[in-house]
């Protein structure tokens, strides 16, 4: 597969925040992806519509490989038995080329429906930590926010370090529930947990929000001025795009799309390309997963007068 990254290096679009005082920073640039992958055992399975795990896993590896993606938020890999502690589907996705950061617990199960992909020959992790979209997110596997039962929901997040420019940041990724009023009450926790790690460093959130442009919680994640968290697809010069056949480029839904990657914390970003992959791939030329697969080349300046 080809190479399809397009770099629009004149012109850029900057999110700004904190002040600088004099301590000089290092930019750097990252690829970065988010992703539901569609679970393994989700109905809807089969020829008419998407292949089996087994055939799906080494094609997303190649669509990794061919973006020579730096981070990538992972949504929908499923969860193992009780006492497990490493996930197969994690594993079938990182080879040697990614470290993966979920939820690890083998008195309960682990839990990788959020997980993290960092390239481990040039990120560093420094830190790490987990909460749940509900009442009580501090208390693992905790669901309660759609009163008929819903999914536990996870956020994942850890201290990275970039290792060619000695910056720190913060990488995110969650998927919020699909039922209301869950995703309304999941936007203003999201942000209060998010405050005190923008308010320190440069933080790049993925995820499946299950939240379109129209939606409440759409507006609470975007209307927010501390943190304050952008699109990144609002800030490429040249306009997001789509990749993948005529049709389906002309039936998408661009408005409709729930899927995000916002940008927060203390640096400036300059977003050169976003887009979406509606491509389809396999044996049966069929989409790798019922979402669509998510990217942006951002380049991160951090706040000068921060360091970690």
């Amino acid at each position: 597969m080809r190479r399809i990254w397009i770099l629009f290096t004149t012109f850029s679009l900057i999110l700004g925040c904190g002040e600088p005082s004099g301590t000089e920073s290092t930019a750097f640039d990252v690829k970065v992806m988010t992703y539901n992958v569609l679970c393994s055992f989700c109905p809807g399975l089969g020829a008419d519509q998407h292949d089996p795990w087994a055939e799906r896993a080494p094609l997303l590896r190649d669509l990794f490989a061919e973006y020579d993606l730096d981070l990538i938020g992972v949504q929908e890999l499923t969860y193992t038995a009780p006492g497990a502690n490493y996930s197969d589907e994690v594993r079938d996705l990182t080879g040697d080329t990614y470290g993966a950061i979920y939820y690890e617990n083998a008195q309960l199960m682990d839990y990788p429906d959020a997980t993290l992909l960092y390239r481990a020959s040039r990120f560093a992790e420094h830190d790490r930590g987990f909460f749940w979209l509900s009442s009580t997110p501090d208390v693992p596997l905790s669901a309660d926010f759609d009163p008929d039962g819903q999914l536990a929901r996870l956020v994942t997040w850890a201290e990275l370090e970039d290792l060619d420019s000695g910056e720190h940041f913060i990488f995110v990724t969650t998927h919020f529930d699909n039922n209301s009023p869950s995703q309304t009450l999941s936007a203003p926790l999201f942000l209060s947990k998010m405050k005190p790690l923008a308010d320190r460093l440069p933080v790049i959130i993925t995820g499946d929000f299950n939240s379109n442009l129209s939606t409440e919680a759409y507006s609470i994640l975007t209307g927010s001025e501390s943190p304050k968290l952008r699109n990144a697809s609002d800030l490429v010069p040249e306009g997001p795009r789509a990749i993948g056949p005529e049709s389906d480029q002309n039936n998408y839904n661009w408005n409709g799309r729930i899927d995000h990657i916002f940008l927060s914390g203390q640096a400036t970003y300059e977003v050169s390309d976003w887009f979406v992959d509606l491509r389809r791939s396999g044996a049966n030329d069929l989409h790798l997963s019922d979402h669509h697969a998510m990217a942006a080349q951002i380049r991160v300046e951090p706040t000068a007068a921060l360091t970690p």
